[in-house]
């Protein structure tokens, strides 16, 4: 279960700049990864917040909003690699 929402997270993450590149006047940053590299990154990803995720948001697992939420919530004590993650990502 946990690693179900672990996965919807990263697919939330994911979701918005895929969106933001498709919008018109918006550029792309950076070229899109190769497809081996994508996968790699997006595991990376998975496991930066799977750890804090379970700690502080295991009553939120299941609702992704929820754990999203509650990592912003626990900003201060959550690991780098996931403070980082949610930071690349606008949240």
């Amino acid at each position: 279960m946990y690693r179900i929402t672990a996965a919807a997270l990263l697919t939330l993450f994911l979701a918005v700049p895929a969106y933001a590149q498709n919008s018109p006047g918006i550029q792309p940053s950076a070229p899109e990864a190769k497809p081996a590299a994508k996968k790699e990154m997006q595991r990376d990803e998975h496991n930066a917040c799977f750890r804090d995720a379970r700690r502080f948001c295991a009553d939120a697992i299941g609702d992704d909003m929820k754990v999203l939420a509650c990592l912003q919530d626990h900003r201060k004590r959550i690991s780098k690699g996931c403070d980082k993650l949610l930071q690349e990502h606008g949240q």
